[in-house]
């Protein structure tokens, strides 16, 4: 099981469906960018690559993915 972190105060912990110390929810858990199907891990449109930086960008959210 993943230790989850708490979005209020930063303690971590695991088993729990809340934060022992203050009661708050857990953080979200980044969401992980896939090369393999080049989308967008915020709104699930197609990045493209930017070769001359060497980056993913998604037009949509117009941020670098990856």
């Amino acid at each position: 099981m993943e230790p989850s972190t708490c979005s209020k105060c930063g303690v971590s912990w695991v088993g729990a469906d809340t934060c022992p110390a203050c009661g708050s929810a857990p953080a979200p858990k980044k969401e992980e960018f896939n090369q393999a199907s080049r989308t967008c891990p915020k709104c699930g449109k197609y990045v493209r690559f930017v070769p001359s930086i060497v980056v993913w960008y998604c037009d949509n959210c117009k941020e670098y993915v990856g």
